[in-house]
């Protein structure tokens, strides 16, 4: 028998996630749930190593469904001086309740008998209070592999990582900020500033030992002992779990919590480009930015209040500030965020259906939009980037240990994603820095922004995961990014020129886009001509169609 009960950790994740507060430590040492402060956002259920949260299931409107429910220790028993129902009940004693530390001399005590008799196996299980979780307040004794029983082997508290976790997505912020300036101020080619390539862990996908196989591999998990040296008389069993529950849960979340994620980023990078293009005089791409924004920001939010379930519950987030919580963070930036974005598109708003207004509000409205705009671009790279804080900050191993990447796919998503719907809106003759932030080829861009960002950093994760199926699939993509026209030694200006050439542009359209003299545009065609032997803009056109450049 095995007690999926809660383990009561001394450094407990799902405490340091809740954005609320509704989980908090008693005075007796164990951690409950507060039904009224609850929000049911879930995090703590993906938060917690041993997946002993769940989220209260039942009919469609009832007040409590989705909030987080999990055993208290009997926490109304204990305050009236009572033991919890389970060790009272327990017929045998098998579940004792005491002092800590008296439990543990006497559980050391048991284990070393059961090893004189022979049960090799026999070990204490969340005791230690060096572990990951700095030891439990209830523990267990095994006879196996704690995989065997449904338990991660070596649990450690998600937020160990978090300080590097923002680090990263700070990092990954501060690329998407220069990449979308690069993007309009046309700069060279940005190198360097992509997550470095760490060494490859020997961890399994569990997230256990080296030699932990998890559910299903070929690890200790599947090992039989006899005891006392007798021989066994059934042939090996392989264990996978216990009665085949996963090591490791599953997060409870649904496919509101993507679009949740994607909207933001599309927000996000949406208003770096509104941004940028307000100063630069691109009045269309501003437009376009500004209400993208503002419409993925709506979108995003109606998509974690229908996963909360209930409006209300959106409300207990700005209750509390906790920097150990991902969720608090990212709803504390887009209150930041959300309001100047607001006023940005409500300032495009009025200029388009009362342009000629001499009304005193509407002047008003015009004259904050474009401060209200460059401030919600200076917020914008945080609210692409603590999404992937968000995820990482789980018990999920390939989320958590690739949290050295997933800022900077996440970042490199939010500009694809702006990118390409702005260059898809957009007249072409704006359109340009969203071209180049989208692809993240252009010679404004270089490597780090768009798609290629967003590549580079999956097969870094990929590779470290030892995923080889989506590494490979990532690497196939990414080879779509890699400028065809550098096997004739053109430089990533010239390939610049070369698309817009091939798409019908004049040389003045060119300087313009480019932010180039005609007399410079011109000395580029010289080069690309000579460089590809060609003899006219119509030949170096069919070129670039024929090597994918358009």
């Amino acid at each position: 028998m095995s007690s999926n009960v809660c383990k009561h950790c001394t450094h407990a994740a799902c405490l340091d996630v809740c954005p609320t507060g509704a989980l908090f430590r008693t005075e007796f040492g164990t951690v409950v749930v507060q039904d009224d402060v609850c929000n049911g956002c879930g995090y703590c259920v993906a938060a917690c190593p041993f997946g002993v949260i769940e989220r209260r299931s039942g009919p469609a409107g009832a007040r409590d469904i989705g909030i987080a429910q999990k055993c208290t220790l009997c926490y109304d028993r204990l305050g009236a001086g009572l033991e919890p129902a389970c060790a009272k009940a327990c017929p045998t004693d098998s579940i004792q309740f005491g002092d800590l530390d008296e439990l543990r001399e006497r559980a050391d005590a048991r284990v070393r008998r059961l090893r004189d008799d022979g049960v090799e196996g026999a070990r204490l299980y969340g005791h230690d209070p060096e572990d990951g979780v700095s030891g439990t307040g209830a523990f267990f004794l095994l006879l196996d592999e704690p995989e065997v029983y449904g338990l991660p082997p070596d649990p450690v508290v998600t937020t160990r990582d978090l300080p590097h976790m923002f680090n990263r997505a700070g990092m990954a912020g501060l690329a998407l900020l220069a990449g979308a300036a690069l993007a309009f101020v046309g700069g060279a080619p940005v190198s360097g500033t992509t997550a470095e390539r760490p060494d490859a862990v020997g961890r399994s996908a569990a997230g256990g030992r080296p030699d932990a196989a998890g559910p299903g591999g070929q690890g200790r998990a599947g090992r039989r002992r006899t005891h006392g040296g007798e021989t066994a008389m059934v042939p090996p069993a392989e264990f996978t779990s216990y009665y085949g529950r996963q090591v490791v849960k599953p997060a409870p979340w649904k496919g509101e919590i993507p679009a949740y994620m994607f909207a933001g980023g599309l927000a996000a990078g949406s208003s770096l480009l509104a941004a940028g293009a307000d100063l630069t005089g691109r009045e269309a791409l501003r437009r376009s930015g500004r209400l993208t924004a503002l419409g993925a920001l709506g979108f995003s939010m109606v998509a974690l209040v229908h996963d909360l379930g209930r409006p209300e519950r959106f409300l207990n987030m700005m209750r509390t500030v906790k920097v150990t919580s991902p969720m608090s963070v990212g709803t504390w930036i887009l209150a930041l965020y959300g309001p100047p974005a607001g006023v940005a598109a409500a300032a495009e708003v009025a200029g388009m259906v009362l342009p000629r207004s001499t009304a005193a509000p509407l002047r008003l409205l015009a004259a904050a939009g474009r401060p209200a705009g460059v401030i919600a671009g200076v917020l914008a790279p945080p609210v692409a980037a603590y999404t992937a804080v968000l995820l990482s900050d789980t018990a999920t191993p390939s989320w958590h240990e690739a949290y050295r990447e997933l800022p900077f796919v996440f970042c490199g998503s939010a500009a694809a994603a702006a990118g390409g719907l702005a260059g898809a809106i957009v007249p072409a003759g704006q359109a340009g820095p969203a071209r180049r932030l989208a692809v993240g080829a252009g010679s404004a861009v270089g490597d780090d922004a768009g798609a290629r960002l967003e590549l580079e950093s999956a097969c870094r994760a990929f590779e470290r995961l030892g995923a080889a199926a989506d590494l490979a699939g990532a690497r196939s993509e990414l080879r779509r990014f890699a400028p065809a026209a550098v096997v004739s030694g053109l430089t990533q200006r010239e390939v610049e020129v070369l698309r817009l050439v091939a798409t019908g542009r004049t040389n003045r359209a060119i300087a313009a886009e480019l932010f180039l003299s005609e007399k410079t545009v011109a000395r580029h065609l010289s080069s690309i001509f000579a460089k590809l032997d060609v003899p006219s803009r119509a030949a170096a056109t069919v070129y670039a169609y024929e090597h994918g450049l358009v």
